[in-house]
């Protein structure tokens, strides 16, 4: 697992590196940002092709989607768009089918959070529409589950309207 989230300077030299010491029958998995996977998509493609010549895998592992509703990204103060995450789960799926040799959904562990307290039924609608657009449903065993993690110094405990739920931590 590679734990840089924006891996993509260098991630083609590191593929490439790995197929000329012959490391390959193995998967990178990337913990990464949606927005920055879909901002250096000519060096991940790239990546992809030098992972072909190794027998590398590459799998988005860790990607942040949280939300298809903007409002919600807004109140999560994400910086990412609606848009851009509906971009993203659609190239993944792209990639996938062109890629199936080199890239790997198998390992998809995208975050995503439905409900919050401050949920209203039109960010549902927004996200049922990207899910049955996206197929994001079949990256997920349950999109009524997640896992939040609170760091105390995270953006949701940022929030002013939100309870300290890690104080003392």
């Amino acid at each position: 697992r590679l734990k840089d989230q924006n891996p993509f300077g260098y991630l083609t030299r590191l593929v490439q590196a790995c197929a000329t010491e012959s490391l390959g029958d193995f998967t990178l998995l990337l913990e990464t940002r949606a927005d920055w996977m879909l901002k250096n998509r000519i060096r991940f493609e790239q990546a992809i092709e030098a992972a072909r010549l190794g027998g590398i895998r590459l799998a988005p592992y860790l990607v942040g989607i949280e939300n298809f509703s903007q409002p919600e990204l807004d109140r999560f103060n994400k910086g990412a768009t609606a848009a851009g995450n509906v971009e993203f789960v659609e190239q993944a799926w792209r990639w996938a089918e062109l890629r199936r040799d080199t890239f790997d959904l198998g390992h998809a562990s995208f975050g995503f959070i439905l409900f919050t307290p401050w949920t209203t039924i039109d960010d549902l609608r927004l996200n049922l529409a990207a899910v049955e657009r996206t197929r994001f449903d079949r990256l997920r065993g349950s999109l009524l589950l997640s896992r939040v993690r609170l760091y105390p110094d995270g953006d949701f405990q940022a929030m002013p309207s939100v309870p300290k739920f890690t104080a003392g931590y």
